[in-house]
């Protein structure tokens, strides 16, 4: 399931998580279990940006974390006030899941959905969506949502813990249960993400952390990213670094190698970056003191830029995300969706 650093820890989705720790990890942390619930805030105001966002200069945004929408196959499921939408290859809408007040989903290895509501009068509940109807629901502390390799777990990530935990059954029936929870340290971004083996990856100013069924690694990384997007390998990431940098990096030893680096040009910054296997999308602004800024959507591989497409317009918040053949940008306020062919760069 988006906000400043400051907005990080306060609402996370993974919201300003926590405050900075410039310290760096070069050995594995493990895991510490908690299993109490913790009470989070209402979330108010759907119609504001729905995921991390922050003032990056006078005549645009920069969007932290991932999109408040991401594709199942060839379909985008779509967070868009509060409701969360299923789109055709087409972008035309397919269906409307019957619950308000989403703000995170994950979709699941058997096609399922578990889909995070944050009433502004109740607490959290997580939902199993199976069919397009609400299977069962859970209570829940967390903030976004991630799958796990297993059907009856998932990743729940709060601005100070990621947990995995299962729905409860028997005496537990109706909770989200913790079967291990990482503490997260002082110093994380908004940038997270699932990977193909069932592991969660998260950013910090300092380093890139891995956590899986039993521990909490830390992975030396001074990029300080915003974003992180899974790879083409098992451990390998896409992430940006210092916001004028996109890379690709393998989680090895304890420190985070980078695989590939492309530099942008001196007058362009990153304001969001995506990714998935072979291929990451990155929304840039490029600035000067004679003309308008402009919105570029440029998409690479680790042999470098393979094309760009203007996104035009004035001051907006964009975000991006991939499937195997597309990448799909969405422009805020005005929820305007456009999608290109992934290999070609032509108009979808």
């Amino acid at each position: 399931m988006t906000w400043s650093r400051r907005q990080f820890s306060a609402a996370l989705g993974l919201t300003p998580l926590l405050a900075c720790d410039r310290g760096t990890r070069s050995a594995p942390r493990e895991a510490v279990t908690e299993p109490a619930i913790a009470v989070t805030e209402p979330v108010v105001a759907p119609k504001k940006p729905s995921m991390h966002y922050q003032p990056a200069g006078p005549d645009y945004m920069r969007a932290d974390g991932p999109a408040p929408f991401s594709f199942d196959g060839e379909e985008l499921l779509e967070i868009r006030d509060g409701v969360l939408i299923r789109r055709d290859a087409a972008l035309a809408e397919i269906s409307r899941l019957p619950l308000t007040d989403v703000t995170s989903f994950a979709v699941l290895r058997d096609r399922s959905l578990v889909v995070l509501v944050k009433p502004a009068a109740s607490l959290p509940r997580v939902h199993h969506v199976v069919a397009g109807r609400s299977k069962a629901s859970y209570a829940s502390h967390g903030k976004l949502l991630a799958p796990t390799e297993n059907l009856n777990e998932i990743w729940v990530v709060d601005d100070r813990h990621v947990s995995r935990e299962q729905f409860g059954t028997d005496n537990l029936t109706g909770m989200m249960v913790p079967n291990v929870t990482h503490v997260l340290p002082q110093n994380m971004g908004p940038g997270f993400a699932a990977l193909p083996d069932g592991t969660i990856a998260v950013s910090s100013n300092t380093a890139i952390l891995h956590a899986d069924a039993t521990k909490l690694s830390s992975y030396t990384w001074t990029g300080d990213s915003e974003h992180l997007a899974p790879g083409p390998g098992p451990r390998t990431l896409w992430t940006s670094a210092n916001f004028d940098t996109v890379a690709l990096v393998s989680l090895e030893g304890t420190e985070a190698k980078v695989i590939a680096r492309h530099a942008l040009k001196p007058d362009e910054t990153i304001l969001h970056l995506a990714g998935a296997g072979e291929h990451t999308a990155a929304v840039i602004a490029r600035t000067s003191e004679t003309a308008p800024v402009e919105f570029t959507l440029a998409v690479y591989t680790t042999k470098g830029e393979q094309w760009r497409a203007p996104l035009g317009g004035p001051r907006q918040l964009f975000y991006a995300a991939l499937s195997a053949t597309r990448v799909v940008v969405r422009a805020e306020p005005q929820y305007l969706l456009r999608a290109w062919d992934l290999a070609t760069g032509k108009p979808a």
